[in-house]
């Protein structure tokens, strides 16, 4: 007979005490035993003889849910016998009680390997702690059980689930989850790999957590029974199976979580529908669907707005999935595409409609190439990169192995002319019609989108295109016009746009435009006008635009030029002129333009010319092209075939000059112009024309003329040329540098100068820097210097030098401030305001008056200005004119010893802080002043008259906050009506910068003690105003000290709780006579209200939406009760009236209270407080009672 182990269950009572229930080794039943064990009596049992193995189990009315196996009485000869088969019974009978228990419930981890691998742990007895990781164990799971707990069966990798005869389920309608079950719990059948086959989820079911399958063999048939209960499938519930077909009819699906059946590449459905026909669905978790490239289903999404989330990569690289007759329609209850969604779904052949979509993001419809019709965005905000990307998508061509040529492989065959027959595919096949909210169209949003048609139109509401954007758009026509608003272009934004055959428009506020950007719009016609602010135009950028014609016009703000920047932009005509501010231009960026037929002028700081970056301009008319000084070389074909140009100037710097420079197809007889003292262009004139080599040179001439100046503190040129009659004195011990310029013909040549000393007895010159000093201590009178041609040519300029004799050159002086102290190094000076500094001490004391001159210098004259007080400026004052930092003031000695004589200051100039207002406001006082420049922050000082001897800080800001409410102002009431003065003080913007005084009376009557807010009345009461302090319990006091005196508390103020979802119960005073308008709406958790006797009145809505309100007291002096004043209290039932002297309720103010609400009226007034009470908007069923 097959050996079989039948499972009986733990019973536990209702004071939770755990029962072990023994069973027989055999098939004849099941028994139970009465006696209670702890988990330490196992062990001293686990070998005693007999005995039997059994379930832990709890019981709740009449059904039983399993905990684990028990381990009372285990043996190794019947643990061993585990290792074959477990029957879960249906039902189990306590011997004790006679009470048979319904196994409903699996509990958690009941079956988890870890669970039963702990239960056959002492390896001392069994030797069997790999036993069910190792033997296989089948398990039938009755049909009696509705919940199957998480983790219930986790990590039986050997388990193999049967059904009441044994057989494994998995086929022939052997389900493992019954048509009783309602929920499958997280991980419970997870990593069972034994479960194989087909799997029904009943329409019972519920629930199924999160990787409830994940792991198992299940590899066949995924059904979903049809069943219209709700159902919700957890986050990876069957991610990863590798079952081939799915059915789901289930059209009470709820919810499909995250990943729920995702990397399913098996799944198939055979043509079917994905979803039934249902509106219950609210959720598609994110990647629900992700990566199941061979699930064949119609792509079906429910339609309404139940339907609100669609999550990220729901649907990504789903190839095979296609669309119904009328195509994609995403349901009225979405409003965002999330990132990738449905990304790589190239079986979406048909239309899409976008519905109430908003944002599209990231990659959303990327690589969905079978789309068709027009791209309808207009109420799309926000786009995401690559929202409908293309990019791998490949021009079909003809014959040959190109039947999948790149795009832009292909744009450029088109380009070239070669032949080939051309089929597109890549999506949607109409018009693009965008929001006109819409600001950003970021990067490859519609790159590869071929059969997009009609004329591009962007809103005027967009600013920035990305990179790519359109990028191989191939059949938009018409002009291609960017709105003004645009002021960023990414790189290729446009590339290989082919078919635009109109005109090109860029708005003015570009600054850069980028690589590739228009590259291959070969068909875009008329001129092109560069924006005024472009400062560079990157790699390719108009790379094969032929068809573009006109004059090319650079603007001056233009630095760079990419290599290939206008390749094969063979439609421009007219001049080619670079303009100074470009320093480089790349290689081939002006190859083939063979249309350009005027002159070409190169930028004077370019530094190079680069391969081929004037190949082929054969029309190119040029008396001589002048290669900028700065250039040191000339590369390969730079100027190949520019035989319209009749000479070449190259002057002193070309040291690197290619050998196919200026290489041409016929000879055009070229002269080159060249410096006779630079040796490189002869040797390659040389080398190329040896035959006519003299007819081709001419000699560029020697400078004729040499202007030289002086120079400032920094070593730039300052003021006219010497002349050659002025004299420069230079005293002993001091230096003076000149600057030099050399000129040919009246023109600038920047050929390098020498210095050379004509008395160096007296005077010794740096032969290239100009500096001029006197060499010894007994030198006088006159002496010269000559600046000569630095290339060895005949000019010659002499500067005359007066010696002042040692005895006439200051060797020292001190500078004093207005105090008489020595002069510090640094000062800090407001606008408006002045420094005063003496020079003093001037040693030696044979120094003439004539000779004691002390210039000032300020290196930025415009923020600090410079007054001399005497003829000599030995008293100066420094003015602060407006805001700098670290502005360097140098007094120095005319005739003085160098550095030893020359005193530095830094001086910063601060703006003066300044106040523009204090007012009252609801808070204290706030005060406001203007940004003042430097400041580190600011302080705000207060001084209340009458009460403070001097100003007080009450606070302070960071440096970008210009605003503050004195809010301390408002703790003592005292204050009101008491006159406030304020001013502020720019932190780290000079010493003691402080504005004016302000003053005001402060008129605000609110004030707060402690954390609790009130109004000061002009009757000397109080209103309590709230409190900044949130508790559940509050109770608001009679008086309120005020000083020396208390002040009665008469009113609680408007909307003094408003909104406090954390008040429970209140207690007002006897001294309250009004409750204001909303004192106490929203205030949802409010329970109990206790009103004081003096309350008169009861404000509009002052209770409104105190939904957890179950009765109120009226007290006996109310005349009124606002409108709505207890509207929306729904729980209320009781309304009690003692007041006597009520007059008006206000409308609604009892509407949608408790229905059957009852109102407790005194008998005296029975018949008129009811009909007040009925005009009020109460419930029709409300009750009436009378009391005393």
């Amino acid at each position: 007979m097959r050996k079989k182990l039948l499972i009986g269950l733990m019973s536990v009572a209702m004071a939770s005490a755990m029962l072990a229930v023994g069973i027989p080794v055999s098939d004849k039943g099941i028994s139970s035993v009465s006696s209670v064990y702890a988990a330490e009596d196992y062990l001293e049992d686990w070998s005693s003889s007999g005995g039997s193995i059994g379930f832990a189990f709890t019981v709740e009315g009449s059904e039983a849910s399993i905990i684990h196996l028990a381990r009372k009485g285990t043996n190794p000869d019947q643990l061993s016998q585990v290792g074959e088969e477990i029957i879960i019974p249906s039902t189990v009978t306590d011997d004790a009680t006679g009470k048979t228990y319904t196994v409903t419930t699996i509990g958690t981890s009941a079956f988890a390997l870890d669970i039963m691998t702990s239960w056959a742990k002492d390896t001392t007895v069994t030797k069997s702690t790999e036993m069910f990781k190792k033997n296989e164990l089948k398990i039938s799971i009755p049909d009696s059980v509705k919940i199957i707990g998480d983790k219930a069966f986790y990590g039986g990798s050997k388990y193999t689930f049967v059904d009441s005869s044994g057989e494994a389920c998995g086929s022939e309608n052997r389900n493992v989850i019954s048509s009783n079950v309602i929920s499958i719990g997280e991980s419970a059948f997870q990593n069972c790999s034994g479960l194989k086959g087909d799997l029904v989820i009943p329409s019972s079911v519920e629930s199924i957590g999160k990787s409830a399958f994940q792991g198992t063999g299940l590899d066949n048939e995924l059904t979903f029974d049809a069943g219209t209960k709700a159902l919700v499938i957890g986050e990876s519930a069957f991610s990863g199976l590798k079952c081939k077909l799915f059915s789901f009819d289930r059209s009470g699906i709820q919810e499909i979580g995250k990943s729920a059946f995702s990397g399913m590449g098996s799944l198939t459905c055979e043509g079917g529908n994905l979803f039934p026909v249902t509106t219950s669905l609210t959720k598609i978790g994110d990647s629900a669907f992700s990566g199941d490239s061979k699930l064949d289903a119609i792509l079906n999404l429910p339609q309404g707005e139940n339907l609100t989330y669609i999550g990220t990569s729901a649907f990504y690289n789903c190839s095979a999935l296609t669309l119904p007759t009328e195509g994609l329609i995403i349901p009225q209850g979405i409003t965002t595409v999330n990132d990738s969604t449905f990304y790589a779904c190239e079986g979406l052949a048909g239309t899409l409609n976008l519905n109430n979509v908003t944002s599209v993001g990231k990659s959303a419809f990327g690589q969905c190439v079978s789309f068709r019709g027009d791209l309808n965005l207009s109420k799309v905000t926000s786009l995401g990169d690559g929202a409908f990307s293309s990019t791998t998508v490949y021009g079909i061509v003809d014959d040959e192995d190109k039947s999948k040529m790149k795009l832009d492989e292909l744009a450029e065959d088109v380009r070239k002319g070669t032949a080939h027959i051309i089929v597109l595919y890549g999506g949607f096949d109409g018009k693009l019609i965008l929001s006109n909210q819409l600001t950003t169209i970021p990067s490859n949003c519609f790159n590869g989108l071929v059969n997009l048609n009609g004329t591009l139109t962007i809103p005027s509401s967009v600013t920035t295109i990305g990179a790519a954007a359109f990028s191989d758009c191939y059949s938009f026509t018409g002009n291609l016009v960017i709105p003004e608003s645009v002021t960023t272009i990414g790189n290729a934004a446009f590339k290989d746009m082919i078919g635009i055959n109109g005109s090109l428009s860029i708005p003015s506020g570009i600054t850069v435009i980028g690589n590739d950007t228009f590259k291959n719009c070969f068909n875009m016609t008329g001129g092109l006008k560069i924006p005024s602010n472009v400062t560079g135009i990157g790699n390719n950028a108009f790379y094969g635009c032929r068809s573009l014609t006109g004059s090319l016009v650079f603007p001056t703000t233009l630095k760079s030029l990419g290599s290939m920047a206008f390749y094969y932009c063979s439609g421009f005509t007219g001049d080619l002129i670079i303009p100074d501010s470009v320093t480089s231009v790349g290689i081939s960026c002006f190859e083939e333009d063979a249309g350009f037929n005027g002159t070409l002028k190169l930028s004077e700081n370019m530094t190079a010319i680069n391969n081929r970056t004037f190949y082929n301009l054969e029309h190119i008319k040029a008396e001589e092209v002048i290669i900028p000084n700065k250039v040191t070389s000339i590369g390969v074909y730079s100027f190949y075939n520019c035989v319209g140009i009749q000479m070449v100037r190259m002057e002193r710097n070309v040291t690197k000059i290619d050998n196919t420079s200026f290489h041409a197809l016929t000879d055009n007889k070229m002269k080159y112009h060249i410096y006779k003292y630079n040796s490189k262009p002869y040797e390659h004139v040389q080398s190329q024309h040896p035959d006519d080599y003299d007819e081709r040179v001419v000699e560029i001439p020697d400078v004729n003329d040499i202007k030289v100046y002086r120079t400032d503190t920094n070593g730039n040129k300052t003021g006219n040329p010497i002349t050659a009659t002025e004299k420069i004195a230079i005293p002993y011990g001091k230096s003076v540098k000149l600057y030099a310029e050399s000129f040919v013909n009246g023109k600038a040549s920047g050929y390098p100068v020498k210095y050379e000393s004509l008395n160096t007895e007296m005077l010794a010159v740096n032969a290239s820097t100009g500096v001029v000093s006197i060499k010894s201590k007994t030198a006088s009178g006159e002496a010269k210097i000559a600046v000569k041609d630095g290339n060895g040519g005949a000019a010659e300029f002499d500067v005359i030098f007066t010696i002042i004799e040692a005895d006439q050159v200051i060797t020292g002086m001190s500078v004093k401030d207005k105090d008489g102290k020595n002069a510090v190094a640094n000062y800090d000076i407001l606008v408006g305001d002045s420094l005063s500094l003496t020079v003093t001490d001037i040693i030696p004391t044979t120094v003439k008056a004539e000779n004691q001159n002390i210039s000032w210098s300020a290196s930025d004259p415009s923020a600090v200005s410079i007054t001399k007080n005497d003829a000599y400026g030995h008293s100066v004052s420094l003015g602060g004119v407006k805001y700098a930092s670290r502005v360097t003031v140098i007094a120095d000695a005319d005739y003085g010893s160098g550095n030893a004589t020359k005193r530095i200051f830094t001086i910063n100039v601060y703006p003066k802080a300044g106040i523009t207002s204090v007012v009252n406001v609801s808070d204290g006082i706030q005060i406001s002043w203007p940004f003042t420049e430097g400041a580190s922050g600011y302080e705000i000082f207060r001084k209340i008259n009458s009460i403070d001897k001097e100003a007080k800080r009450i606070g302070s800001t960071k440096k970008d906050i210009n605003s503050f409410v004195d809010t301390t102002i408002a703790s003592n009431p005292e204050n009101i009506g008491k006159t406030i003065v304020y001013y502020v003080v720019a932190s780290g913007a000079g010493k003691d910068n402080k504005s004016k005084e302000l003053s005001i009376k402060y008129a605000n009557n609110n004030f707060t003690v402690g954390n609790t807010k009130y109004i000061m009345n002009s009757d000397g009461t109080v209103t309590y105003a709230g409190s900044t302090a949130k508790t559940a319990i509050v109770s608001i006091p009679q008086t309120v000290r005020i000083g020396t005196k208390d002040a009665k508390v008469k009113a609680v103020a408007a909307n003094a709780f408003s909104d406090d979802t954390t008040l429970t119960t209140v207690v007002i005073p006897d001294t309250v006579k009004t409750i204001g308008a909303n004192a106490f709406k929203n205030c949802k958790s409010l329970k109990t209200v206790t009103m004081g006797t003096g309350v008169t009145s009861i404000g509009a809505n002052a209770f409104t939406n105190c939904k957890a309100l179950t009765s109120i007291v009226i007290p006996k002096k109310v005349k009124t009760i606002g409108k709505a004043a207890f509207s929306g209290c729904s729980k209320l039932k009781t309304v009690t009236f003692k007041t006597t002297k009520l007059t008006k309720v206000g409308s609604k103010a009892f509407k949608t209270i408790k229905k059957g609400a009852t109102f407790k009226i005194k008998k005296s007034k029975f018949s008129k407080y009811k009909k007040l009470i009925k005009k009020s908007g109460v419930p029709k069923k409300a009750k009436y009672k009378k009391t005393k």
